[in-house]
């Protein structure tokens, strides 16, 4: 429809999905945007209780399938929206994380 010049946009937050739901995408050769191999290290969609830091269970992503589209850059913030990239990185205190991706559709 858009063709392959025409780059497409997603931008998501507070999807709140659990790891293994991820997981479950990952096996039927779909991409997360933000793959890490760690399930603790995943980007989470809230930061739970301290007590609890060492792991996040509750993830916000972005998946895709390789074969029809191509990642092109992605990229998450705080909810600010003048915040730079190395803020959005680094800064913690909101329980609000959006993440985006740019894809180009194969031809």
């Amino acid at each position: 429809m858009l063709g392959i010049d025409n780059p497409v946009t997603i931008l998501a937050g507070d999807m709140n999905a659990e790891t293994d739901e991820c997981d479950r995408f990952e096996w039927n050769e779909f991409k997360d945007v933000f793959h890490e191999s760690n399930h603790c290290i995943r980007i989470p969609t809230y930061y739970p209780d301290p007590a609890c830091s060492e792991c996040n269970t509750a993830v916000d992503h972005i998946f895709y399938n390789p074969h029809q589209i191509k990642l092109i850059e992605n990229g998450k913030a705080w909810d600010t929206p003048n915040g730079s990239l190395k803020d959005a990185l680094t800064q913690f205190g909101s329980d609000h994380i959006y993440i985006w991706a740019n894809f180009n559709f194969h031809p």
